[in-house]
């Protein structure tokens, strides 16, 4: 399965790559022999520009940081074990009732900050969509998995020191990280696209 994940992504990675390529090349040929066309090229002194200096800038979005956060996120579900619960433990039980009391926490303030008149996370005009909460949801149900997952891990005993939970953090960026590189790849493609014709993507 794992092999399976890394091979779809390695093609998704070259395949962009090579669309990457094939933009870059086009828009400098059709420019050139088509100088009156609506078009930019990547190549001229105006595209370099925009590309080199626009990188850090593209890739900043907050799907980057969504991509990460899940990341982590199944690392932690995956190495607690949270998934493979066995009511005949003691010491699971245990763990999947503290789980259960932080997820009805994590409810209740979530309500209160957005469900009561005037709440925090509403916009100015009262909507849920857009506003702090739209804008806050990944961060916030990935921090409560993440917590809730952790948490199981350390009451059931499958993660029993500090560096057995910042392993459980971190090996998800291990499994992510070809998304992570599929995103650049694929974030540069579409503003490289969004240059060439002239459209201001958000």
């Amino acid at each position: 399965m794992k092999q399976r994940y890394y091979h779809i992504t390695s093609w998704i990675f070259i395949w962009l790559a090579i669309i990457q390529l094939v933009v870059i090349f086009g828009s400098w040929l059709i420019t050139s022999l088509v100088p009156n066309v609506h078009m930019l090229s990547l190549l001229s002194s105006e595209g370099i520009r925009w590309y080199f200096g626009g990188v850090v800038d593209d890739l900043a979005s907050p799907v980057l940081v969504w991509i990460i956060l899940c990341c982590i996120t199944y690392g932690a579900v995956v190495r607690s074990r949270i998934l493979h619960f066995d009511r005949h433990e003691y010491r699971q039980r245990i763990g999947i009732q503290l789980v259960l009391l932080e997820l009805f926490i994590s409810i209740i303030i979530m309500t209160l900050l957005t469900a009561v008149p005037h709440a925090i996370l509403l916009s100015v005009s009262g909507d849920l969509f857009p506003s702090g909460f739209s804008r806050s949801i990944v961060p916030v149900v990935t921090f409560t998995v993440s917590a809730m997952s952790v948490s199981f891990g350390a009451v059931s005993g499958n993660l029993k020191r500090v560096e057995d939970v910042v392993e459980a953090m971190t090996i998800g960026l291990g499994w992510g990280s070809p998304l992570i590189i599929i995103y650049i790849v694929l974030c540069q493609l579409l503003y490289s696209l969004g240059f060439v014709f002239s459209v201001n993507f958000p």
